[in-house]
């Protein structure tokens, strides 16, 4: 599932196309994709949730966010405090802060 995380839009695509799952659009599946990445809490999540911080669509951004908070993990939390420096999306921000807010 993580996997889904670091393909492309031009890849995500070719992969979906034909599929039930096509209409569902890149910004649905990778919300949904950070959602349940957060609920499963697995560490191996980390990078590629890291990675999403930096893609296009703040949704996106956002809910990677919130899963990294939900892991906890020193990694997790590292990456949300090096976004929190360059991220500009308020919404982004708040999802951060709370993160990050949450360790103490």
């Amino acid at each position: 599932l993580h996997l889904l995380l670091r393909r492309s839009k031009r890849e995500l695509a070719r992969l979906l196309r034909g599929s039930a799952m096509a209409w569902i659009g890149r910004r649905c599946l990778l919300r949904t994709t950070c959602v349940v990445l957060g609920n499963l809490r697995q560490e191996r999540a980390v990078d590629p949730l890291a990675a999403a911080l930096v893609d296009a669509d703040p949704t996106v951004r956002a809910h990677a966010a919130w899963a990294l908070g939900r892991i906890r993990s020193g990694a997790a939390l590292q990456a949300l405090r090096a976004a929190s420096h360059v991220e500009m999306s308020p919404d982004v921000l708040e999802e951060i802060q709370l993160g990050i807010q949450d360790e103490g």
